[in-house]
């Protein structure tokens, strides 16, 4: 009996869209907040561009300019994300 030949299908390529990154280099753009970062705060939600964020010491609401430059006390809604189309299967 001829042993069975094994083949392999290789899937077809897809073209990826084009792609860009927010700084060049993929380094952290520092003209963001505090040279990059926000400190003291972690981001919970975006609000019209800017970034609802809760700070790390006591729990209280910021909302973040886009740039992060300005930090303002916010006692509004947390933005929930919008639902997703998925089955209970994941599929």
């Amino acid at each position: 009996m001829k042993p069975r030949e094994t083949r392999y299908v290789t899937p077809p390529t897809e073209a990826l869209e084009p792609r860009c990154l927010l700084s060049a280099g993929g380094n952290i753009d520092t003209g963001f907040g505090d040279n990059g970062y926000l400190n003291g705060y972690r981001a919970e939600a975006l609000l019209g561009g800017s970034i609802v964020a809760q700070k790390f010491s006591d729990g209280s609401q910021a909302l973040a300019s886009p740039d992060g430059k300005n930090v303002q006390p916010y006692s509004g809604p947390i933005p929930q994300p919008p639902p997703q189309n998925v089955q209970a299967d994941g599929k």
